[in-house]
């Protein structure tokens, strides 16, 4: 009774009701609460039942906690807990321990000497073991909870801790290593200086010690029998005083205690390795002493067991449990930690010899132990595959099926581990040894053969395949149908049903792998395979059912839907008959293979499949709509991290229920179950919604929209990565569906890509954030670039992707603190979290190009790779005293890579180091990282600091050949050819690019300015362009254009800037044939552009029109035809009207109001550049702005002459008089934020007339109206200064 109210006041006192945040505990007084504590106090010191006291302490433990949580500290609880640990009662002593345990915050904020001090004393208790097992979970459970400080206060705690082993019988050993092993695994350091002593104990309780006895025959009589040793008395028989059993029994016992010890023993050393494999890699012996102990307890198999292990089926195999898996997923633990340099030495040493030995076991253990470390070792492995291979085809022919049986399981696991490698250098020497085997007489071992086939499948060429593939199917089809094959004499065989299973996955594999080739052989498979989906009804028959499905599908998909079309209407036939069949709650396989099935069909028969699409998607949206099972078990105690088979839980804990398809994680101090195998379904039904979406494309249009409705919030299921992945590839397949379909709605996009924005702004994993990040751009590359997204969005992704970049270099940064202290990652977590890094950082910089070529934030990406760790310096495999003698060329490099990541975000920032002193840095830097072979990135992050000094420039030309190509691109980045007359300046130029090609590359700009106005044909311009491939801006200036005299095959160059500049025309001919060298201009300047007005273009007369984002033109006819019949301006963002040198009648005002009008939904910058103008009243600038949503910023310049320069016929006042209109007919939202008004003066006496003729109150007046206005400017140029000033302080 005293320990069920004990359990019952623990369970339902910080429990909280339905729909309550506050539990019971909440709602009690503080003097009832006294009471509990005085109650559970007196239980916890004069309880005489030992059962009765732990479930005290369980509850007195939780009670504290929770208390302590809530600001009540149980002070009277401390005293009493220290009381109790010096008493002269051991049960008590141990209670005492049990409470430091269960609540180590009793003692966190002592003092550490005095809780050393208690510590130490139960660690060293002479009387009682159990003492000082509490005392060493106690001592765990402060270590665990400490801060670093505290725990280098407490590191003399490890001595007493560790010496608790070593007096220890081997009944209470496993108890106290089990105790040690959760504090290796989460604070490996502690254990650093003990290694040595450690490796001295440990040893020799993970490696058995035989007494060999006179002859060798004693310890291992008959050891390659394969049968019982012979032993007398028999097995079951009683000597004369009946006392036979009780010996066996006592064997029995003490051979259980020793496997108990080794398996505990080699369980911490493992924790500890796999905690810090740095550290113990520094260890001679370490790695040594593991991989025996698990090489000899591999070889530990029941000899007596090989007549059952030949009848059982691998699924229900009664010899499992004595099998021995410990040792062998240990070593396969241990090579995954330490890796190939450290492991596979010392487990060579042993394994040959096994090989070779008389007894099957070992050979058997051999085997096994290779398949075990091929995964951790496989990058030192992959260098002696061949000795590894000639070593493991010789045992195909071993007499021992089961040694045989492991040959293909380490053949098997070969194909994986090392795969593509060993398939493409081994394939005769596996095939030769694999396809005998598969006419092996034992079931057990010719499955396991066809098994080995699958894993070499998935790894092998479409040709290396192909003249293997005959025998292959033919001794498949064997096993499948032994009948059929042999005639009468094999007429009375029946097969067993795992090796038909295992045969027809093998089938489906060879199929998939063989593609096409696979044809000739359809004939004979599939009417077998539908046979089998015809009548294998019975339950025993459900896995041989679903193994046919996956079979067929994947041969469909193999052969192709031609092949396949015979027989797809009954295939389909039978899989609806299937799906309709009264569901069967028992068999949890039918559902997961169906759908796989279904995408498969999907896949062979591609567009046929559309009509089958009612039958698929209901219940394929059901399953991708499923929630997730979640159950919330009881809270979890530190013994749960413990082995459980070592110390078990306490009684009353509530633990969740093993069961198939459940997870069980620990979260928040409660045990919560998953139940992953609806998650796995709903995983694979979004997976299948792939499949059909991007085979069917735009016929799938009538699911897009449920098919939408289920992707966009399943990117934020954080119970399935795969649920996320899967739904991150899935939008711009679905968008990419409605598109071609004409289902796309405007609301369908805004969604899918808001929902991108929100889950960018909030992901944590790296890994996925790339996903996200590539969904993001092929996406955008769906719906035709930026300008199809609100500028909400826009902005939501660059500053989502501003926080990962800072989120990414805060990371970076602490990261490197850490490895330079040493207290950080091991370097192999490092190395894999920044790849997955550098995988997010390489997709962010392909969606950042998406949204526009040269994005601010590329330098940004580039200065946050810059910030991680040299991988290639830091590889994996680079261990021990290599590493740490390279630590410091390694940590000089990184100094060097900091500055000049410095100065490249500097150039990129505008702030050139451009001084003496940066640039002898520079040259100094750059020389360092030539010594130590920094990457070229980091060199020309360094060079770019010269990029306006030629002469450095040039020098660093004559230093090093890496340093050439670098400085080229500043030296001939912008050029201007000079001559007597156009023809020599070109001609001489394109004669330099011939001989230097490279350097043609370099050239981003090129200025065409000759003196006065020549004659400047397009065949000149067209025979330099062809040298000049990067070319990114054209200049032509003061040149009259002039036709081609050549026939010019068709060329396009990526120009991305074109002006003309008081570029004359005899005909619109030659305008055309140069803008049609350029595909897509970005910006346009037709400024000063003449043509006689006869030979103006028309839309008629122009077959292409060139997309611009980008123009400045004068309102001129001329001007203006061009705009409208050569350029396509829908998706102009920027428009600059200049009317500076232009002819008053020639100007066309109300047909620049219309272009405005007409790229309302793309015009995002409008500049107006006012000089020399008069409007008669019939003459007005329509500039209805209000159209145009996405209009940011409005610049006006205004131009006012002085009245005495020549040549100017508009006065200021008329110049002011346009200004005036301009502003007027600008609504007081327009975004206005810069207005410059430029003042030139001829004669400085007719400065006091200019203020004079400006009404400038009633400009101040329009001016305060706009509310974005940010600068107000004036220009002054030809005055004195003392008139300037004087100007300046009359129009404050």
């Amino acid at each position: 009774m005293r320990s069920f109210s004990l359990v019952l006041l623990r369970r339902l006192l910080f429990r909280s009701g339905l729909n309550q945040r506050l539990s019971l505990y909440d709602h009690l007084s503080s003097q009832t609460l006294t009471t509990i504590e005085r109650l559970l106090l007196h239980a916890l010191h004069h309880e005489q039942s030992i059962v009765v006291r732990r479930k005290a302490v369980d509850t007195v433990t939780d009670l504290a906690n929770h208390s302590m949580d809530r600001g009540r500290p149980w002070h009277a609880l401390q005293a009493q807990a220290f009381s109790m640990a010096q008493s002269q009662d051991p049960g008590l002593r141990e209670v005492a321990f049990r409470v430091f345990t269960g609540s180590p915050n009793l003692v966190m904020d002592l003092q550490t000497d005095s809780v050393l001090g208690i510590l130490q004393k139960g660690l060293q208790d002479p009387h009682s073991v159990e003492v000082r097992l509490a005392s060493l979970r106690a001592s765990v459970a402060y270590l665990s909870s400490s801060e670093p400080a505290q725990q280098a206060q407490a590191l003399s705690l490890m001595y007493p801790m560790l010496n608790t082993l070593t007096p220890l019988p081997h009944a209470h050993l496993p108890a106290f290593i089990a105790t040690l092993t959760p504090l290796a695994s989460s604070h490996p350091h502690l254990f650093n200086q003990h290694l040595s002593n450690l490796l001295k104990f440990l040893p020799g309780l993970i490696i058995p010690s035989r007494d060999p006895g006179p002859t060798p025959t004693v310890a291992r009589p008959n050891p390659g029998g394969g049968g019982p040793s012979f032993v007398f008395p028999p097995p079951g028989a009683e000597d004369s005083n009946g006392k036979g059993k009780g010996v066996d029994k006592d064997e029995a016992e003490v051979d259980e205690e020793e496997q108990e010890v080794r398996k505990a023993a080699l369980e911490f050393m493992i924790s500890l390795s796999e905690a810090k494999p740095s550290m113990v890699r520094r260890v001679e012996g370490w790695a040594p002493a593991i991989v025996r102990g698990c090489l000899e307890g591999m070889s530990e198999i029941p000899e007596d067991e090989t007549e059952i292990w030949l009848e059982a089926d691998p699924a229900e195999d009664p010899t499992d449990d004595s099998y021995p898996h410990a040792y062998e997923q240990s070593i396969d633990r241990l090579a995954c930690a330490l890796g190939g340099k450290t492991v596979l030495p010392p487990a060579f040493q042993h394994i040959p010899g096994m090989l070779a030995s008389h007894d099957w076991r070992a050979r058997h253990a051999g085997l096994m132990a290779i398949a075990a470390i091929a995964e951790g070792t496989s990058k030192v492995m992959t260098n002696e595959l061949g000795k590894v291979v000639d070593l493991v085809t010789p045992m195909f022919a071993d007499p021992h099926p089961r040694v045989r049986y492991a040959a293909c399981q380490c053949i098997g696991q070969l194909c994986t581990d090392l795969e593509e490698v060993i398939q493409e250098q081994f394939h005769q020497q596996i095939f030769n040894a694999l396809i005998p085997t598969l006419e092996a007489p034992e079931p057990r071992v010719h499955s396991h053969a066809a098994a080995a086939l699958i894993n070499f499948c998935e790894g092998v060429d479409h040709q290396t395949l192909i003249p293997y593939l005959d025998p292959i199917v033919e001794r498949l089809l064997k096993l499948l149908n032994p009948g059929a094959s042999e005639g009468a004499e094999g007429a009375g065989k029946q097969p067993k049903r795992y090796v038909q299973e295992q045969v027809i996955t093998s089938l489906a594999m060879v199929a998939d792998a063989s593609e096409a080739t696979f044809a000739k052989h359809y004939s004979s498979i599939m009417p077998l395979l539908l046979n089998v989906l015809q009548n294998a009804n019975s339950a025993e028959y459900r896995k041989l059912r679903v193994k046919a499905m996956e079979c067929a599908g994947l041969i469909a998909i193999a052969v192709g839907r031609d092949v396949f079309r015979p027989d797809s209407s009954q295939f389909i036939e039978l899989l609806m008959r299937i799906q309709n069949s009264p569901v069967d709650p028992s068999d949890t396989m039918l559902g997961h293979y169906l759908i796989a099935t279904w995408a498969k069909v999907c896949q062979a028969m591609g567009p046929e499949f559309e009509p089958y699409l009612p039958v698929v998607m209901p219940p394929l949206l059901a399953a991708a709509s499923a929630k997730a099972d979640v159950s919330v078990y009881g809270t979890t105690s530190l013994t749960s991290n413990f082995l459980s088979h070592l110390i078990p839980l306490p009684d009353d804990e509530e633990v969740a229920e093993e069961k198939d398809g459940w997870e069980t994680i620990s979260m928040d101090g409660r045990q919560v179950g998953i139940k992953t195998s609806a998650i796995e379904e709903k995983c694979q039904a979004f997976e299948t919604l792939l499949i059909y979406s991007s085979t069917l494309s735009a016929r799938f249009a009538p699911y897009l929209s449920q098919s939408l409705e289920l992707v966009l919030p399943s990117l934020l299921f954080y119970f399935h990565d795969g649920v996320r992945e899967a739904c991150a590839m899935l939008v711009p397949v679905l968008l990419s569906c409605g598109k071609q379909s004409g289902t796309l709605t405007h609301q369908m996009v805004s969604a899918s890509f808001s929902q991108l924005v929100n889950c960018i702004n909030r992901e944590t994993d790296a890994s996925f954030l790339a996903s996200l990040f590539k969904c993001f751009a092929d996406a955008l590359r769906v719906v035709d670039g930026p300008a199809s997204l609100s500028p909400e969005i826009l902005t939501g992704v660059v500053d989502a992707t501003k926080r990962q970049l800072h989120s990414f270099a805060e990371k970076r940064r602490a990261r490197r603190v850490g490895v330079v202290a040493g207290v950080g990652d091991e370097k192999e977590d490092v190395m894999l979290v920044e790849e997955m890094e550098e995988y997010a950082l390489e997709d962010m910089v392909k969606m950042l190009n998406a949204l526009g070529p040269g994005h601010e934030l590329l330098v940004a990406v580039a200065g946050v790779r810059e910030l991680g760790m040299p991988l290639e310096a830091w590889d994996s495999e680079d261990e021990g005293e290599s590493a740490g003698q390279e630590s410091l060329t390694v940590f000089r490099v990184w100094s060097l890579v900091q500055f000049g990541v410095v100065l490249g975000v500097s150039v990129s920032s505008g702030r050139a180091c451009a001084s003496e002193s940066h640039r002898s840095i520079a040259l100094t830097v750059l020389e360092s990282l030539n010594m130590y072979g920094v990457p070229q990135d980091i060199v020309d992050l360094i060079i770019d600091q010269l990029f306006n000094d030629k002469r450095a420039l040039k020098a660093c030309t004559l230093v090093h050949s890496s340093w050439l190509n670098s400085a080229r691109l500043h030296l001939f980045r912008c050029i201007e050819p000079v001559g007597r007359t156009p023809q020599e300046a070109i001609f001489a130029w394109s004669a330099f690019l011939g001989s230097y090609p490279a350097i043609g590359s370099c050239v981003r700009t090129l200025f065409l300015a000759p003196q006065g106005l020549p004659n400047f044909s397009l065949d000149l311009l067209l025979y330099l362009l062809v040298s000049l491939p990067r070319l990114h801006a054209l200049h032509l200036i003061r040149v009259r254009l002039e036709h081609s005299a050549t026939d010019w095959a068709p060329m396009l160059f990526p120009l991305r800037s074109l002006s003309l500049i008081d570029v004359h025309l005899r005909s619109v001919k030659p305008l055309q044939r140069l803008l049609s060298l350029f595909p897509h201009i970005d910006k346009l300047d037709l400024s000063e552009v003449h043509l006689p007005e006869s030979e103006r273009p028309t839309p008629k007369s122009c077959f292409r029109r060139i997309p611009i984002t980008s123009l400045t033109a004068s309102p001129s006819d001329a001007t203006l035809s061009i705009v409208r019949s050569m350029l396509d301006i829908r998706h102009l963002s920027s428009f600059r009207m200049s009317f500076a040198s232009v002819v008053a009648r020639e100007f066309k005002l109300p047909e620049v109001g219309r272009i405005v009008r007409s790229v309302a939904a793309t015009l995002t910058h409008l500049e107006i550049d006012v000089e020399s103008l008069v409007l008669t009243p019939s003459t007005s600038i329509d500039l209805d702005v209000s159209p145009c949503h996405a209009l940011k910023s409005i610049v006006l310049c205004l131009w006012l002459h002085d009245p005495g320069i020549p040549l100017i016929s508009a006065t200021s006042s008329d110049t002011f008089s346009v200004a005036l209109d301009i502003l007027g007919k600008l609504s007081p939202k327009a975004p206005v934020i810069s207005v410059t008004f430029i003042m030139t003066f001829y004669d400085n006496d007719n400065v006091h007339k200019l203020p004079g003729e400006m009404d400038w109150e009633k400009l101040k007046a329009m001016l305060r109206k706009f509310d974005k206005l940010e600068s107000i400017r004036f220009e002054t140029s030809g005055l004195q200064i003392s008139t300037q000033r004087r100007i300046e302080q009359e129009l404050q």
